[in-house]
């Protein structure tokens, strides 16, 4: 592809013609699309010069012909000619008198007298020619354009199949199975759990602030009624909270903080980030992880256990953990 076969391309898109190379299929159909649709606009130009005509001039329309063609044998040709519109517009198709009276003959310097008599009615050849710019012209030229148009379309997705590459993309995106093998064989190892987790038997009469992970202040103002824990500093953090107000509420945070979190929810990497940023700040926190409202908050015992193993792995001294079971603590 030169630089002319770029020229077509839309500005938008800069390409550089000497790195990359395009189907010539695509190029054949970019200049067939491209001609068509000048040929479309000509077309339209060529109905618009025909309409200012008519409108602007009295124009006499006259048939001659070298061939011994009759008036009846060139009317059936016209007839075949106007049959797209016969149906709908049978004043566009030129009738046998009107052929007859606008027959023109080569002989002679002066019009016959006939046809200055009947000067009046050889203007109706318009119709005709208009009908025909309108269908062979504009309307099959459209249908060719939106040809073009699909065959470029068609021509572009071909031309993206022959990529190199693409055909093996396309194969393993398609592939229902994948299998995988290490170039080594490889010992398994399995996965061990170390840490120590600080456990607390009971809670403190008040803390220097409560916060509840992804909980609304209301449901902390709950737990701290049913635990009978005072505190006046409260807060949401996680959940919809952002970065900045996370990052506000840890550094108004001091003392000692009971953290509520939902028990049936996993901890998260942003709980972890924001647990350790919260560490920094203050002396201790005690995470408690809670259960449903159904089930009266008291966790599961998975889900202690998911937690207290989490924890652990932080091997942090700031970090407390405390649940309760029914009858003990609630």
């Amino acid at each position: 592809m030169d630089g002319k076969d770029f020229a077509l391309i839309p500005n938008v898109l800069k390409y550089d013609s000497e790195t990359i190379k395009l189907n010539p299929l695509l190029v054949n159909w970019m200049l067939i699309k491209r001609a068509q649709f000048v040929a479309l606009f000509f077309s339209l130009g060529l109905g618009l010069a025909l309409l200012l005509m008519i409108a602007t001039q009295d124009i006499a329309f006259a048939w001659s012909t070298t061939l011994q063609v009759s008036p009846q044998g060139f009317h059936s040709v016209l007839v075949c000619v106007s049959s797209p519109w016969s149906f709908y517009f049978p004043s566009a198709v030129p009738s046998l008198e009107l052929i007859e009276q606008s027959h023109y003959f080569r002989l002679g310097d002066n019009l016959s007298q006939k046809m200055i008599n009947d000067a009046s009615s050889l203007g109706a050849w318009w119709k005709f020619l208009l009908c025909a710019t309108i269908f062979y012209a504009i309307f099959l030229r459209f249908c060719l354009y939106l040809l073009s148009v699909l065959g470029f379309q068609l021509a572009i997705t071909k031309s993206i199949l022959s990529m190199e590459g693409v055909k093996q993309i396309l194969e393993d995106m398609n592939e229902p199975i994948i299998s995988t093998h290490a170039i080594e064989s490889m010992d398994s190892y399995e996965v061990v759990h170390t840490g120590e987790l600080q456990i607390i038997d009971a809670f403190r009469d008040s803390y220097n602030g409560v916060q509840g992970w992804a909980m609304p202040v209301e449901k902390l103002l709950v737990l701290n009624d049913i635990l009978s824990i005072n505190s006046q500093v409260l807060y949401e953090v996680g959940g919809t909270n952002s970065l900045k107000v996370d990052s506000e509420i840890i550094a108004k945070s001091q003392g000692e903080i009971l953290l509520y979190v939902k028990g049936w929810e996993p901890p998260t990497m942003d709980f972890i980030d924001y647990l350790e940023e919260l560490l920094i700040e203050v002396d201790r926190v005690t995470v408690m992880p809670i259960g449903t409202e159904e089930n009266s908050y008291i966790p599961m015992p998975k889900s202690i256990e998911v937690w207290s193993r989490k924890l652990a792995l932080l091997e942090h001294n700031k970090v407390y953990f405390k649940h309760f079971t029914q009858g003990s603590d609630i």
